[in-house]
């Protein structure tokens, strides 16, 4: 049992370390206040006070966002010159492709039904006829029903 007592484990050490330590900085304290049993002489300043902390917080953020913004303003600037030139490729691609694919007549009429022809039907109930809402609508119905 007196092993226990007599030897020293880091969990000894450390807990008296603390304790130390803990009594200079109240001991320091009493003495920078001058302070008694009634009052204090001095006050010192709280670190933990919210401005401060506040303030603190800030200026760090502040300050990474300044450092991000140095580290990635050269890509920036980089994506940004890519990107003017593929938007001139593009602009410049643009018509012959469209060409290619058969889109060349990009001016058609924007009307409703200008694109409709008597091609354009659809067989529905045994006869041919034109695609209309109301179509759309029985056959819907009666799909529905079945």
């Amino acid at each position: 049992m007196q092993e226990l007592f007599t030897q020293d484990t880091p969990g000894k050490v450390m807990g008296f370390l603390g304790a130390a330590l803990f009594s200079l900085a109240f001991l320091f304290s009493v003495s920078a206040t001058n302070a008694g049993f009634s009052s204090n002489e001095y006050a010192l300043p709280n670190p933990f006070a919210p401005e401060k902390v506040v303030s603190v917080i800030d200026q760090a953020a502040a300050d990474y966002s300044k450092a991000l913004l140095a580290f990635l303003e050269p890509a920036r600037e980089a994506v940004a010159v890519h990107m003017e030139g593929i938007d001139w490729i593009s602009d410049l691609a643009s018509q012959p492709i469209a060409q290619a694919l058969g889109l060349g007549n990009t001016q058609a009429p924007q009307v409703a039904g200008a694109f409709v022809s008597d091609a354009d039907t659809l067989y529905v109930d045994g006869s041919y006829g034109s695609l209309s809402v109301d179509d759309i609508y029985a056959i819907l119905i009666e799909n529905v029903s079945k």
